[in-house]
């Protein structure tokens, strides 16, 4: 009596194993996520194609609040 939801786990992880290992590699799944999803955009990236790489920007200044309160918390925990 045990075997039979051992078994059925086992089936659906199999599965589940072999459709994203497999279909996901193949982009056999990309007609079914555009009809699960309208909106959402199937295109591939060529992987030729140069890239612009743009700096990012810093991080923005704390104001006088933001420094107090980074303070306090310096001050409240112990250096590891």
């Amino acid at each position: 009596m045990k075997v039979r939801p051992i078994l059925l786990v086992l089936i659906l992880l199999a599965g589940f194993y072999y459709a994203t290992t497999h279909f996901a590699s193949t982009g056999a799944l990309a007609p079914w996520i555009a009809a699960l999803h309208p909106g959402a955009s199937t295109a591939t990236v060529d992987p030729n194609t140069a890239y612009d790489v743009s700096v990012a920007s810093a991080a923005p200044a704390f104001d006088e609040e933001e420094q107090q309160n980074i303070a306090v918390y310096k001050r409240a925990l112990p250096a590891w």
